[in-house]
């Protein structure tokens, strides 16, 4: 009856799961629309925090743009998080596709 709702709520846990099963060193990158480029950079990067729980919260969000339609290599560290959903409706927010 409600199947649009079912689907974005089965997405969201999908990609709540990849976020929560990152491992150290590795990352995951969501391709921000064209209206971004100029401004926040083409690619959002989610990251563990090695630091953490030392310091800091345990996701780091940055951005890159873009070089010959992949990640540059020039993160800019943009806010940190402890909780998947919230990266998961700033993704959503932006209409963010994953790269990777």
């Amino acid at each position: 009856m409600f199947g649009w709702k079912d689907k974005f709520f089965s997405e969201k846990k999908k990609a709540s799961a990849s976020i929560e099963e990152l491992a150290p060193g590795k990352s995951l990158i969501y391709r921000l629309p064209e209206i971004y480029h100029g401004g926040i950079g083409a690619f959002a990067v989610i990251e563990l925090n090695q630091d953490f729980p030392k310091n800091g919260r345990k996701y780091i969000i940055s951005t890159d743009t873009a070089e010959n339609g992949n990640p540059k290599g020039q993160k800019i560290r943009r806010w940190d998080t402890n909780k998947s959903k919230q990266i998961i409706d700033w993704l959503k927010d932006k209409n963010a596709t994953p790269f990777n």
